[in-house]
């Protein structure tokens, strides 16, 4: 769950620049000697760094609840640590933001359909009894049970490349396109 509420905030911060195209106001920022990858890039920074900040937030409160509740402070790193294994699959979702902003800015609001795909999933997902290969098309299903189960490095791993990947098509995308005034 924390992961998810992770991810609105992300596909939130990730559709400012598709709103400030429109709005106009990217034009006087890319008149001075700022690049639009330097200028895509400092959101996507902000986003990736908040998103961390978020989890691990969320993760600490858990923690802290978890450590009261058992008498064993002990417990506060392992756990928020697990928290942190949800940021690869949030990073999917900066990324397909960031690749729908600069591949096909019109489409930017699709982002908010994969969050909302993505929360159907998990929390609606057994009860609808989606089959398991619907269920597997959100990244958040890729991700280990932690720390009910060992961290398993693979799934995390192929989720940050695909975030990249994405992320990597969104500024080629927008490094191509032009900028409407």
């Amino acid at each position: 769950m924390l992961g998810l509420l992770t991810a609105g905030f992300s596909v939130s911060a990730m559709v400012i620049p598709h709103s400030e195209e429109r709005a106009g106001r990217i034009e006087p920022l890319l008149a001075t000697p700022r690049s639009r990858i330097q200028w895509l890039t400092g959101h996507l920074l902000v986003t990736i760094a908040g998103s961390i900040g978020i989890v691990a937030a969320g993760g600490f409160g858990v923690a802290v609840a978890y450590a009261v509740a058992v008498q064993d402070i002990g417990e506060i790193p392992g756990l928020v640590g697990a928290s942190l294994v949800t940021v690869p699959a949030g990073l999917v979702l900066i990324g397909a933001a960031t690749a729908l902003y600069g591949l096909v800015p019109r489409a930017t609001v699709v982002a908010w359909a994969l969050l909302a795909g993505c929360a159907v999933v998990g929390f609606l997902g057994a009860l609808l009894q989606l089959p398991t290969w619907a269920r597997h098309l959100s990244p958040f299903e890729q991700l280990p049970s932690v720390p009910a189960e060992p961290v398993a490095i693979t799934p995390l791993v192929a989720l940050v490349a695909i975030a990249a990947a994405l992320i990597a098509a969104g500024v080629w995308g927008l490094r191509r396109r032009d900028i409407p005034r």
